[in-house]
């Protein structure tokens, strides 16, 4: 087992004893380690799938912590990242298919926030357009979330707006 993947097994016990501050420190070192190995080896779908994993990871642990402005950080930089490696090109042809699912794997976890947090109306359409192209490039996915409606939206114990 590599020095990543226990790192993120040890974050994982950690999140389930509740133990917030350790699986964080946990989580964010597996996600530096991914983020090195990926760099050098860009086209490796393993790493990237890990990385976006140690993402959400902390996504869920800030989300559970009642502190979803952070949560979404972790939810955003991976599905940035991504398109940006997408509209950058100049991968190997083989690293397409692990590409677009990777721009699934990131949109799903931001479409479920949205439901539960208030966004603002930029990061909507944004997610609305994401939401689009997905389920065009995807039609075979299960019904898609449903977007939520600005006016009936339940907020955040804070109620304020996530950008």
């Amino acid at each position: 087992m590599s020095q990543w993947q226990q790192k993120l097994h040890q974050g994982n016990v950690n999140f389930h004893q509740c133990k917030w501050r350790s699986a964080e420190a946990a989580y964010l070192e597996a996600a530096q380690m991914l983020e090195h190995e990926w760099f050098q080896n860009l086209d490796n779908p393993q790493l990237m799938m890990a990385w976006i994993a140690a993402m959400h990871n902390l996504a869920a642990l800030y989300e559970g912590q009642k502190m979803p402005q952070k949560a979404s950080e972790f939810l955003v930089f991976p599905y940035r990242r991504i398109i940006t490696l997408v509209k950058s090109g100049g991968l190997s042809e083989d690293f397409k298919i692990p590409l677009l699912r990777a721009i699934k794997c990131t949109v799903i976890p931001l479409l479920e926030f949205s439901k539960k947090h208030r966004i603002c109306k930029c990061c909507q359409h944004h997610l609305d357009e994401a939401k689009e192209w997905l389920s065009l490039s995807w039609p075979d996915l299960q019904r898609l979330p449903e977007s939520p409606n600005y006016i009936s939206i339940q907020p955040a114990s804070s109620g304020k707006t996530i950008h």
